[in-house]
């Protein structure tokens, strides 16, 4: 498995708001998942990252403003790659 170093310090939080860049290749960086990773290594990565930047877990406001908007890009990215998994599947049928 790849080292993991969340954008939590250095990025600035609002390109990951809705409406950012969203292709296909930012939601498996972000996800910090290669192209072929399975359902399960997607899932597993956004149970991790929304652990870690879930807003109630950060007191300090900063942090916690920042962490909200990771939060919504992870759940973006996250429902953008089932989106992609599930049209991939019907176009195997």
């Amino acid at each position: 498995m790849t080292s993991f170093s969340p954008p939590f310090d250095d990025d600035d939080p609002s390109q990951y708001e809705e409406g950012g860049q969203s292709d296909d290749l930012e939601y498996y960086n972000f996800l910090n998942v290669p192209r072929a990773a399975s359902e399960a290594e997607i899932n597993a990565a956004y149970k991790r990252l929304s652990r870690l930047y879930h807003p109630d877990k950060h007191v300090d406001q900063e942090k916690k403003k920042k962490a909200e908007a990771l939060f919504a890009k992870l759940k973006v990215a996250h429902e953008g790659k089932q989106v992609i998994m599930s049209i991939a599947k019907v176009s195997l049928i």
